[in-house]
C-alpha cells in the first residue's frame, strides 16, 4: 500500500525542482535506502502491559479462564490464583503459560490471538498489592517482517504536500518511513484490541487516554543497530534504529540494545509508553545461554527472552505513574478553567470533575502509598542491567531500570503533593460554587415568595370584589 498523495496544483516555480527529484535524487535515495541482499529484518515480538487497579480487577478475574492457556498450573484455575495473589499469597510473579494460534487446527476453534501472531506468553505481576499487571508477549510470524522489507525496497517518487505556508517535499525516504510506521501501528493496534476484547483494564478504557505500555523487539541479520556514521538515507534510518541518543546496551543479553523514543519521529514514536529492543541476529545467536531454548521452531530467541518482562515491569510501573499523573494534570487544568460568571455551566463541570477524581481516587491513594514503601530488592531479582551507549559525566554510572525505578518513586512523591492540592482545589471550588448557588436559590426563593404573596393578595381582592 503506497502513501496517498494529495492532488494539488503544483506552482510553476516548483515543477522543475520536482522534475529534478524524479530524474536524479529519487533514484539515488531509493537505492541507498534499499535493504542489502544479505540482510534480513525481523520484527520478533511485542510486549504489551495492562494494569488492573481496583476499578478493573474483576475484568481480569472474570476473563482469564476463558483464554485457552497451555498452563503449567493446570490443577487450579488462573482466576483463583489471581484472587489468592491479591489476598497476599507468596506469589509476586506468576507464569500463565502459552497461547497458540494453531490451537484452532487442533480444537477446530477460532484462534484467540490477533492476526499474524503465532504464540503469546502471559505473566502476572503483583508487586504492589492493589495493582495486578498482566504482561503478554505477542510473538509474530514472518508476514509482518516481509511486509516491512517490501515497503522499504519499493521504488517511490517524491511528491509535494501542501502545508500552511507553502509545500513540503515528501521524498522516498519519508514515504518508506511512513509505511513502516503504518504497518507497525496496524499490527500493534490488533494486539491492543485483543486486550479490549478479552481482558480490558486501565489502558483499554478510553477515558484513560493513555496508550498501552509496550516494547517491540526487532533484529537485523547483518547490520549493527545504532552504529555511528550511518547515512541519513539508510535502511536503518528508515527503521529508526540509527541514532545513538538515549540508547542502552546490555552485557548480560548479548547483542541487545534498548532505545527510548526520540523527537525526530511522529507521534507514534513520541509516546512515553513505547520502548524498542534491537539486536544483531548473528551476535544474539552466539550467546551460549540460547542453546537450551529450542522448544518453539524459529522462535528460540523470543522464548529465551520470555522472562525479560521481569525487567520491563519496572518500565510498566513508570508508565502507570505517568498515566495517573496525566489524568491528575487534566483534572487540575479543568479546575483552573472554571469560571463563576456562568455558574450553571460551572456546576455541571465541577460535578464531572468530582466524578473523574473519585474514580481516580479509588486507585491513586493505594498506588502512591504502596510505591513509596516499595521494596527495592525487586531490582536484584532477574532484572537485566543496561548501561548507556553514549557515556557522559551525568549518565556513565547509571543502570537503566534502576534509574527508571528511582525516577518513578521520586515523581510519585511529587505527585502525592499535587494530588492533595488538587483534591483541596476541588473541595474549595465546589464550596464556592455551592455558596453562590445557595445565594441564587435563596434570592429565587425570596422572589417566588414575593410573587406568591402578591398573587395571594390579588386573589383575595378579586374574591372580595366578586362577593360584593
Amino acid at each position: 500500500m503506497s502513501v496517498n498523495k494529495e492532488k494539488i496544483g503544483i506552482p510553476n516555480g516548483l515543477k522543475e525542482s520536482l522534475k529534478y527529484h524524479h530524474q536524479k535524487r529519487d533514484k539515488k535515495e531509493n537505492k541507498e535506502t534499499k535493504i542489502p541482499v544479505d540482510e534480513k529484518i525481523s520484527l520478533k515480538c511485542l510486549w504489551v502491559f495492562e494494569a488492573y487497579t481496583p476499578n478493573y480487577i474483576n475484568n481480569l478475574i472474570n476473563g482469564i479462564d476463558k483464554i485457552k492457556w497451555d498452563s503449567p498450573h493446570l490443577e487450579e484455575n488462573n482466576s483463583e490464583i489471581i484472587r489468592k495473589i491479591r489476598e497476599g499469597s507468596s506469589y509476586t510473579w506468576y507464569n500463565l503459560g502459552l497461547i497458540e494460534s494453531k490451537r484452532k487446527e487442533k480444537d477446530n476453534k477460532e484462534s484467540q490471538l490477533p492476526q499474524d501472531v503465532d504464540f503469546a506468553y502471559g505473566s502476572i505481576f503483583q508487586y504492589l498489592s492493589s495493582i495486578t499487571i498482566l504482561s503478554i508477549q505477542f510473538i509474530f510470524n514472518n508476514e509482518i517482517s516481509n511486509n516491512i522489507e517490501s515497503v522499504i525496497n519499493k521504488e517511490y517518487k517524491t511528491y509535494l504536500k501542501k502545508i500552511e505556508k507553502g509545500y513540503r517535499y515528501v521524498t522516498p525516504f519519508f514515504q518508506k518511513e511512513s509505511e513502516v510506521i503504518r504497518i507497525k501501528e496496524q499490527v500493534y493496534n490488533r494486539c491492543y484490541e485483543w486486550f479490549k476484547k478479552y481482558l480490558p483494564g486501565l489502558y483499554s478504557d478510553e477515558l484513560t487516554d493513555v496508550k498501552f505500555p509496550t516494547c517491540e523487539f526487532l533484529t537485523l541479520k547483518e547490520g549493527i543497530p545504532f552504529k555511528n556514521k550511518n547515512k541519513f538515507s539508510d535502511y536503518k534510518n528508515v527503521l529508526d534504529i540509527s541514532s545513538r541518543f538515549n540508547v542502552w546496551k546490555s552485557d548480560e543479553l548479548k547483542g541487545l540494545y534498548i532505545e527510548f523514543p526520540n523527537s525526530r519521529k511522529s507521534d507514534f514514536y513520541l509516546d512515553f509508553t513505547k520502548l524498542k529492543i534491537v539486536g544483531n541476529l548473528n551476535e544474539i545467536l552466539s550467546d551460549i545461554n540460547l542453546k537450551p531454548y529450542s522448544g518453539l521452531k524459529n522462535h528460540e530467541i523470543e522464548l529465551y527472552l520470555s522472562d525479560f518482562n521481569r525487567s520491563l515491569i519496572i518500565w510498566g510501573y513508570y508508565v502507570l505513574m505517568k498515566t495517573v499523573k496525566c489524568n491528575l494534570i487534566r483534572i487540575r487544568d479543568t479546575i483552573s478553567s472554571i469560571s463563576i460568571e456562568n455558574i450553571f455551566r460551572s456546576t455541571n463541570k465541577i460535578q464531572d470533575i468530582r466524578k473523574k477524581f473519585i474514580l481516580l481516587d479509588r486507585n491513586v491513594s493505594y498506588f502512591m502509598n504502596e510505591l513509596a514503601n516499595f521494596d527495592n530488592r525487586i531490582l536484584s531479582m532477574n532484572v537485566v542491567k543496561f548501561k548507556t551507549l553514549e557515556e557522559y559525566p551525568f549518565n556513565k554510572d547509571l543502570e537503566l531500570f534502576k534509574n527508571i525505578f528511582e525516577i518513578t518513586k521520586e515523581e510519585t512523591n511529587i505527585m502525592a503533593n499535587e494530588y492533595r492540592n488538587i483534591r483541596q482545589d476541588i473541595e474549595t471550588t465546589s464550596n464556592i460554587i455551592l455558596s453562590i448557588m445557595n445565594g441564587i436559590i435563596y434570592r429565587i426563593n425570596i422572589a417566588i415568595g414575593l410573587v406568591m404573596l402578591i398573587l395571594t393578595i390579588l386573589l383575595i381582592v378579586i374574591t372580595t370584589l366578586m362577593i360584593k
